[in-house]
């Protein structure tokens, strides 16, 4: 059984969407341009892709459009991030504004050419370099009432992420330490076969290197709760907030 499952694992990790920053059949990333220091960047991943690599993603195409017309910095103004059920392929489109000199980076937001920000996305990352970053772990939980919530970090500045199947779709993001801005999709449904509602919430966090974190939340009233807490303290890192939701 085992081997059945390693082969199982190479065959499903050789699926997933490459960090190019171009477009390939199993996904990737392409562009428009909207001005002449304007572009439009779409980034498609498959069904076996984590939803935090479509940030790298992005970053790499705008890498790419960078170097190719001798810009020294860019600004992501605004972006969407979707996903296509069933097949669980998430996507986002975005709108990046170029520079021809460099600018004061932002986290998360404004990046120069060069900049360690901008390094190359890790395939895998072992555990000796695992010590040096951040790492959050998304939820997938039902509760006594049968309401089934999941919480995956999807548009954030990763430097590895992987989508381990055999843990029920457990997502381990790797980022760097520090203050993190991101966006978490929710799924929250009521029983197997109710009613579904899908949304993206905005969630900042200090994390300190070496740590695990887990994305938690409840659900009652109408009303999903979430946050980010260590996974070994339980010591909440993040502002409890509050959605609405309604699956009734």
């Amino acid at each position: 059984m085992k081997y059945v499952i390693a082969i199982l694992s190479l065959f499903f990790g050789g699926c997933a969407t490459q960090v190019t920053g171009r477009m390939a059949l199993d996904g990737g990333a392409s562009a428009v341009r909207v001005s002449e220091s304007k572009y439009e960047i779409s980034v498609y991943l498959n069904g076996f892709t984590a939803g935090s690599t479509l940030k790298p993603i992005l970053l790499e195409r705008a890498k790419i459009i960078a170097n190719e017309n001798g810009f020294a910095s860019f600004e992501i103004e605004n972006y969407t991030v979707d996903l296509f059920q069933p097949d669980r392929k998430f996507n986002t489109i975005a709108n990046v504004r170029f520079y021809r000199k460099p600018l004061l980076e932002v986290a998360g937001k404004v990046y120069s050419i060069g900049s360690e920000s901008l390094a190359p996305y890790r395939t895998s990352i072992d555990k000796v370099s695992a010590v040096g970053y951040s790492q959050i772990r998304s939820l997938r939980q039902r509760d006594a009432k049968g309401v089934f919530i999941g919480l995956e970090p999807t548009f954030i500045d990763s430097v590895s992420s992987t989508k381990n199947l055999w843990e029920d779709d457990i997502t381990i993001t790797f980022v760097r330490p520090g203050v993190v801005s991101f966006d978490v999709w929710a799924n929250v449904s009521k029983g197997f076969f109710g009613r579904s509602s899908f949304t993206t919430l905005e969630m900042m966090a200090s994390l300190k290197p070496g740590k695990v974190y887990v994305l938690a939340g409840r659900f009652a009233k109408s009303r999903l709760e979430y946050w980010l807490e260590d996974q070994l303290t339980k010591e909440i890192v993040s502002e409890v907030q509050t959605t609405p939701i309604i699956i009734d």
